[in-house]
């Protein structure tokens, strides 16, 4: 067992140690990885979630057999973030954070991409983002396994994984009607359309840097976390 003293809750790490949720949620990296968890799903839910109108805003057809292909790039980011994870250590010398945190900061650059409103560059960038997701999904729930123990991981995980109700609010939801609906004009069946890069501009951009703050997160208790 580990000792439950405020040195050990605030800072010392005994890594796979069985520790329940009362004392998981008193340390600040399981809250670090509830934060980049919160940025990382609602960044990806933003554009998955806006995929109809992102594409259209460009004068792309966003059709059915593309978003399913998003999804299935969703899925595929799952096993290979897996298969990474059981590799990592042994073959590459690199710990599953780590892993973590290249993800995170390959989404910020995506991001980035898809700010410039490039229509030949939608397709793929909506994919990588699919991708991305399924990824993030994997690793921090395997991380929160390997940092806090597999006894809990039921409640230590479904904590994080809360992440995504306040992530899909700010990032889907509040931030893309702020800016779509800024730069959208109305039609005469009193629907709201936008064109042009300008739409989707600013919460590419705002995602970008939300994705840096994630991977600061993600690198830092990546430091300060033996392997």
């Amino acid at each position: 067992q580990y000792p439950s003293s405020p040195t050990y809750l605030s800072d010392t790490c005994f890594y796979g140690d069985n520790m329940p949720l009362v004392d998981s949620i008193k340390t600040w990296r399981l809250w670090a990885l509830f934060g980049h968890y919160l940025i990382s799903t609602g960044v990806g839910l933003m554009v998955i979630y806006n995929v109809y109108s992102i594409a259209e805003s460009l004068d792309k057809e966003p059709t059915t057999f593309f978003v399913t292909l998003i999804a299935l790039a969703n899925g595929l980011g799952r096993v290979v973030a897996g298969w990474m994870s059981d590799y990592s250590v042994d073959a590459w010398n690199c710990s599953k954070l780590t892993l973590l945190s290249m993800v995170v900061f390959i989404s910020a650059l995506v991001q980035l991409v898809l700010s410039f409103g490039v229509a030949s560059l939608l397709f793929p960038g909506l994919l990588l983002v699919g991708f991305l997701f399924g990824c993030n999904v994997s690793l921090t729930a395997i991380n929160v396994a390997d940092i806090f123990g597999e006894k809990y991981i039921a409640t230590n995980f479904g904590f994080v994984d809360a992440a995504p109700i306040f992530g899909s609010y700010i990032y889907a939801t509040w931030l893309v009607t702020l800016f779509y609906t800024t730069n959208s004009t109305t039609s005469s069946g009193d629907e709201e359309t936008c064109s042009g890069a300008d739409c989707f501009r600013y919460p590419f951009l705002i995602n970008a840097a939300s994705c840096l703050v994630g991977f600061g997160l993600v690198w830092n208790l990546n430091r300060h976390t033996p392997r």
